[in-house]
């Protein structure tokens, strides 16, 4: 993992937008997350945040212009969503359900480790069906009943990331306020599923 994160953090580096990753967390920090939450995380997800415990608040966005949370985040996040739907205020929804994902609105042992900042989330899921991996990312959209598996393990999703950056797929444009982002699909270039889900901005912004 550490080769992997090292090519991740030399693209964030050389990339014109402000993305600023955090340093890693502390094993200390790492078992107190657990602890609070109530779950083992998988090995990879503790060796990704011993180097690296997310990006910094103003930071733009490594995954496609949404951002890492660092661990006090995943722990708010994660908190606020299982209050939510232990009050039920999701519902019985389980329209969402895939042999790898389990079909509930919210699964309190999904863990958001990326936020859109718009309710959205990337997450570690330490729950599956019956076709899935433990460890797994899939993808929490809010306003959709359907959930989406992205890779079956957080170091298999590093890896496509990594390459298909390297390879340019991650392009910047600028809009019409003359702000510059991602391409909005780029968050999804790297996904097993959904990849449909956003058009690309016109190259003119």
């Amino acid at each position: 993992m550490e080769a992997l994160w090292q090519r991740l953090r030399r693209w964030a580096a050389d990339c014109p937008l402000g993305i600023t990753l955090r340093p890693g967390a502390s094993e200390a920090d790492i078992a107190a997350v657990e602890t609070a939450l109530g779950m083992a995380f998988p090995a990879d997800l503790r060796e990704y945040l011993r180097l690296a415990n997310g990006e910094k608040w103003n930071s733009d966005g490594l995954i496609g212009g949404w951002r890492l949370l660092e661990l006090k985040f995943v722990v708010q996040e994660a908190q606020t969503m299982r209050d939510l739907a232990a009050e039920g205020a999701f519902g019985d929804n389980t329209n969402g359900e895939t042999p790898a994902i389990k079909g509930l609105w919210w699964n309190p042992r999904w863990l958001p480790i990326v936020a859109s900042g718009s309710g959205h989330f990337f997450c570690v899921d330490l729950d599956p069906n019956h076709a899935g991996t433990v460890g797994q990312v899939i993808l929490f959209l809010h306003d959709d009943t359907a959930r989406y598996l992205v890779a079956h393990s957080l170091k298999e999703w590093f890896a496509r990331l990594a390459d298909d950056m390297e390879r340019g797929l991650y392009e910047i444009v600028t809009g019409e306020d003359g702000y510059r982002r991602f391409n909005s699909e780029a968050l999804l270039w790297s996904s097993l599923e959904g990849r449909t889900l956003y058009q690309p901005l016109p190259e003119n912004g």
